[in-house]
């Protein structure tokens, strides 16, 4: 059974309301029935209150977000920001009401992930590429990688073919080439690019790397991922290189 998620109703008392005014709660209530009254707001559910020093018990209405801002709007226009403060702070102190078959947390987490990863498939990302741009996207929305969260510092390759850093390949060169020309000659097949001075894979380069995450962060604070370029390409790259 799918999580039905069921917000608290949140009411607010003519009691707590005539502290947030600044008013006489006798004042408060008798508004609160004139407008119920006049169909204004909603007749609001009431229950006694404490007893006071003379005995008398005090009675008290609860209203919803709606009918108070109207009530504040009758009695004090100007404490209506006062008001939004008072809601806006009791809102981070109720919880959720769950109603599930079993435990399903984090729910924001969870959908947000399934969001990004229905917009990766739209773009036509796959594989490890599109596990890794979900990561990048949920990350930067929620503050969690769910790869993090999984234990994943490396994702498996989809090949078994042997993979090398540009550093590794420059040195199957006679002469031997810089990392930075090996990047160069991969950017000039059109299977990275170089934005904001990080390498990143092009749809047409997919099949020809794996992408890992080093666990390490740009001075931007996105992660460093690590592009590993596969034994085929390599050999092409020599090949059309010269070198025999």
């Amino acid at each position: 059974m799918n999580a039905l998620v069921k917000p608290v109703v949140q009411t607010m008392s003519s009691r707590q309301l005539a502290e947030v005014l600044v008013k006489r709660h006798d004042n408060v209530k008798r508004t609160i029935e004139l407008l119920a009254e006049k169909g204004v707001i909603s007749h609001p559910q009431s229950e006694d209150g404490m007893k006071s020093a003379n005995g008398i018990i005090e009675k008290l209405y609860f209203l919803n977000e709606r009918d108070s801002y109207v009530v504040t709007a009758q009695l004090s226009p100007e404490i209506t920001a006062k008001l939004v403060d008072w809601w806006l702070a009791t809102k981070h102190l109720q919880p959720t009401e769950i109603s599930t078959s079993k435990k399903t947390e984090p729910l924001r987490l969870g959908s947000t992930t399934r969001q990004c990863l229905m917009m990766a498939k739209a773009c036509g990302l796959k594989g490890n590429q599109a596990i890794l741009s979900v990561d990048r996207a949920v990350r930067t929305l929620t503050g969690e990688s769910p790869l993090e969260l999984l234990g994943v510092t490396h994702l498996i390759s989809e090949s078994k073919e042997k993979v090398f850093t540009p550093t590794q390949i420059g040195s199957m060169f006679s002469p031997k080439k810089s990392a930075q020309k090996v990047n160069g000659l991969i950017e000039a097949m059109g299977l990275q690019k170089r934005i904001d001075d990080i390498w990143v894979v092009t749809p047409e380069g997919e099949k020809f790397c794996e992408v890992l995450d080093t666990g390490k962060q740009h001075s931007n604070g996105t992660p460093v991922k690590q592009i590993k370029w596969y034994q085929s390409l390599v050999d092409q790259l020599i090949g059309e290189d010269g070198v025999e």
